[in-house]
């Protein structure tokens, strides 16, 4: 699904993808220190073209470009199998620093909290993914258990509730606040 606006933030802005991002989401995807910790993804500018006008069709998924705030794309975040009170994240994959990658997270959870109405987020990370570890744990993530992909690669899945949430980012939103533009 589309979600028609812009979510502005101080650092970076969250905004629907479009066909003309497959270029970069395909760039992006496949740098090698990006993509160590994401599914491989082996398409064309066509074939991620046609993946998008599909996403932009299911109601059950929003897909969102990073902005700096000079509109320099820097990345890619996503919600998706949004079924009920629930849905997944992921598809985050920047370029961007650890404040912006910070700002974008929280902002798509708020998005996805406020707006959506979705109680609680079911996440899966692999477990050398460090940073987005400790960012989600950082969110209010509570790690449940371990598990391994198809290629044997382990990762950690969790929960995020809305109620942690609300508790564990408000750090992080007084950190981003006491930072200087």
């Amino acid at each position: 699904m589309v979600y028609e606006g812009i979510l502005e933030g101080r650092f970076v802005n969250l905004r629907p993808v479009t066909k003309e991002d497959a270029e970069f989401i395909l760039e992006i995807r496949n740098n090698p220190e990006i993509s160590k910790f994401l599914p491989s993804l082996n398409a064309t500018v066509d074939q991620q073209q046609s993946w998008i006008d599909k996403q932009r069709n299911d109601i059950n998924s929003y897909y969102f470009i990073i902005e700096d705030k000079t509109k320099m794309r820097i990345g890619t975040t996503s919600v998706y199998n949004i079924i009920e009170n629930h849905a997944e994240v992921g598809r985050f994959c920047s370029f961007g620093n650890s404040i912006q990658n910070s700002e974008a997270a929280l902002m798509l959870d708020d998005f996805i909290f406020q707006k959506l109405g979705i109680d609680y987020l079911d996440i899966w990370v692999y477990k050398d993914n460090k940073p987005v570890l400790a960012l989600n744990k950082g969110l209010g993530c509570v790690w449940e258990g371990e598990g391994e992909d198809e290629k044997g690669i382990p990762y950690l899945y969790g929960t995020l509730t809305k109620e942690g949430f609300d508790i564990k980012s408000q750090k992080i939103r007084n950190n981003l606040s006491k930072i200087k533009i």
